[in-house]
C-alpha cells in the first residue's frame, strides 16, 4: 500500500548520546554483518570470516574464525524459517557458502556462476531466497538461489545489463537498482518485479539527478530509502530530501539511522524527524540544535558509505563500523521516545465484486494506535476494526481509501487499494452465441437483428446505442459491431 502524507507530528528536543564505546578489530574487514544475537561477522583478508560474539560489550578478543576459501566478495545474515545463517559469497570458488551464524560451521556450499560481485537477501524469514550479482559488461545481472533446496535457479533473463543491483525488498517482491546514462546528469531508479518465472523485465520508475549510494528497505515493506529521499512502493516521494541519507531501519521499533559524514542521526520512522544525533568522531560532539522544525547489514551498496551502521535490537544498541574501528552506541543513553509503529494491514480479500458485500479486518501493528476512516468510496464504513463496503457498478476498477492512524502526539495517514470487478453486465437482448478468447479479455456476441437501412459496416445499431452508452464507464473499451 502507498503511504499518504504525514498530517502532524510531535515536537521534541534532539538528544545527544554519551561517547560510544570504541573497539579495535585485529584487521580492517572488507565486509560486515550482524546476527540476531548481536554478534559481528566480518570478512577478514581474502578468504577468512571472523565472528565477534561479545562485540556489543566492547570485547573483540578471541573471535571465532574460519577460512572459507576463494576471494570473498560479500557477507550477509539471513533467517530462513526458524534457522539463521551467514551467507558468504566467494569470487574465485564461484560459490555461496551457508554458515552457521553461531559456530561458522559450513552448512551448505551452493555453486553459483562466475564474475560474482554482490549479494542481497530479503529480510522476511518466509522468503528463502538470495540474489547474487554478476558483473556483466557495464552492469550487473542477478542470479536467484533457493536457500531451502540449496540450488541456484539461474540468472534472471531480460534484465538490462546496464544497471547496478542494489538491494531486495523486505518481502522479496522487488529488486531495486540504478541504471546509468538514462538522464542528462543523473541516473534512473528502477524496480524489478520478482515472480517464480525467470523471464522478468526491469521497469524503470523515475529519473533523478543525484547520486544514490544504495537502497534501504524499511522493516514493514512500506517504503524504501534512496539517497536522502523516502519513496513509497509506487515510487512516489514520501519524505525528502532529508538532512542525512538513511542507511538502516530498525526492525523492532520505528527508528531510522541516517548518516551525514561522521554524524549519525536517528530519525522517527513514523515522521522521519530527527530524534537524536551522535558524533562518530571522538571529541567532536555537535552543538545542540533547536527542536524539530519542520533494516539491515545485508543491504549491498553500489558505493560503500564511510560508515556501516548495524542495528542490534537484542542489546538496544547499534554498531558503527569503519575499517578496523567499531563504535558501540547505546540507545538507552539517547532517551528516544518509545513510539509505536503507525501502521496497519488488511485481513481478508482485496479483490471485490460489484454488488457483493465485503468485510475486511483492520490489523493494528501496535495496540497503542487508534485507526479511523479518513476517506473512501461512498458507503464504506469502519466499525471498530471491521471495514464494511458493498461496491456499486460505478466503483469497478481501483478503489482507494485512507485510514488515519494516530497515537499520543503522532498522526499520519495510510492509503490502501482495492480491486473491484464486474460481477455481470446486463445485455439488451439474448445473444444466439457467445464466445470468449482464451485470455478472457475479449467476448464476441452473435445476435439476430436487422440493421437499419443504409447502415454502414461498424455502425452501432440504434437499439444497442443506448445500452453501450450506459455501460461505457464499466467496460474497458468500445465494442466493435459488424
Amino acid at each position: 500500500s502507498a503511504i499518504a502524507a504525514i498530517l502532524s507530528m510531535a515536537v521534541c528536543s534532539i538528544n545527544y548520546a554519551a561517547a560510544p564505546i570504541p573497539v579495535s578489530l585485529p584487521v580492517a574487514p572488507t565486509g560486515y554483518a550482524i546476527t540476531s544475537g548481536g554478534a559481528l561477522a566480518t570478512i577478514d583478508g581474502e578468504n577468512a570470516v571472523a565472528l565477534y560474539p561479545k562485540i556489543w560489550q566492547g570485547d573483540a578478543a578471541n573471535p571465532i574464525t574460519k577460512n572459507v576459501g576463494g576471494k570473498l566478495a560479500a557477507i550477509a545474515w539471513k533467517r530462513v524459517g526458524k534457522n539463521s545463517y551467514l551467507l558468504v559469497l566467494s569470487k574465485t570458488d564461484h560459490s555461496l557458502y551457508v554458515l552457521d551464524d553461531k559456530t561458522l560451521a559450513t552448512v551448505k556450499t551452493i555453486p553459483v556462476g562466475e564474475n560474482v560481485s554482490s549479494l542481497a537477501a530479503p529480510a522476511a524469514p518466509d522468503v528463502p531466497l538470495a540474489y547474487i550479482g554478476h558483473e556483466h559488461n557495464s552492469g550487473i545481472v542477478p542470479e536467484r538461489v533457493n536457500l531451502i533446496t540449496c540450488v541456484s535457479q539461474g540468472k534472471l533473463k531480460n534484465v538490462d545489463p546496464d544497471n547496478d543491483l542494489i538491494t531486495v525488498s523486505t518481502d522479496g517482491n522487488f529488486l531495486y537498482g540504478t541504471r546509468s546514462g538514462t538522464s542528462p546528469s543523473g541516473i534512473r531508479l528502477y524496480r524489478l518485479p520478482l515472480a517464480t518465472a525467470t523471464d522478468l523485465a526491469a521497469s524503470s520508475i523515475v529519473d533523478i539527478h543525484d547520486s544514490v549510494p544504495g537502497y534501504v528497505p524499511d522493516a514493514l515493506g512500506q517504503y524504501v530509502a534512496a539517497g536522502k529521499n523516502i519513496y513509497t512502493d509506487e515510487w512516489k516521494v514520501y519524505v525528502g530530501p532529508l538532512d542525512a541519507a538513511p542507511v538502516a531501519f530498525f526492525s523492532d521499533r520505528p527508528l531510522v539511522a541516517a548518516l551525514d559524514k561522521d554524524e549519525l542521526q536517528l530519525l522517527s520512522a513514523n515522521t522521519f524527524k530527527k530524534l537524536a544525533t551522535v558524533s562518530l568522531v571522538p571529541g567532536a560532539e555537535p552543538a545542540p540544535k533547536s527542536t524539530r522544525s519542520t533494516r539491515t547489514s545485508s543491504t549491498p551498496f553500489s558505493r560503500t558509505p564511510a560508515w556501516t551502521i548495524l542495528p542490534d535490537p537484542s542489546h538496544n544498541s547499534l554498531l558503527a563500523c569503519k575499517e578496523d574501528k567499531v563504535l558501540v552506541v547505546s540507545l538507552a543513553d539517547l532517551n528516544i521516545p518509545a513510539e509505536p509503529f503507525l501502521y496497519a494491514t488488511l485481513e481478508g480479500t482485496t479483490d471485490l465484486k460489484d454488488g457483493k458485500p465485503a468485510t475486511l479486518r483492520i490489523i493494528k501493528n501496535d495496540p497503542r494506535i487508534a485507526v479511523a476512516l479518513d476517506s473512501g468510496p461512498a458507503g464504506m464504513k469502519l466499525t471498530g476494526d471491521s471495514l464494511a463496503w458493498t461496491p456499486a457498478p460505478e466503483d469497478v476498477g481501483r478503489a482507494a481509501f485512507t485510514l488515519k492512524i494516530n497515537a499520543p502526539g503522532l498522526e499520519r495517514t495510510q492509503e490502501f487499494s482495492l480491486a473491484v470487478r464486474r460481477s455481470r453486465i446486463p445485455l439488451p437482448c439474448s445473444p444466439n452465441e457467445i464466445r470468449a478468447s482464451a485470455a478472457g479479455n475479449i467476448v464476441a456476441l452473435l445476435t439476430h437483428a436487422t440493421p437499419a437501412r443504409n447502415s454502414r459496416d461498424g455502425e452501432i445499431p440504434h437499439f444497442l446505442r443506448e445500452f453501450f452508452s450506459s455501460i461505457s464507464t464499466r467496460v474497458p473499451s468500445s465494442p466493435i459491431v459488424r
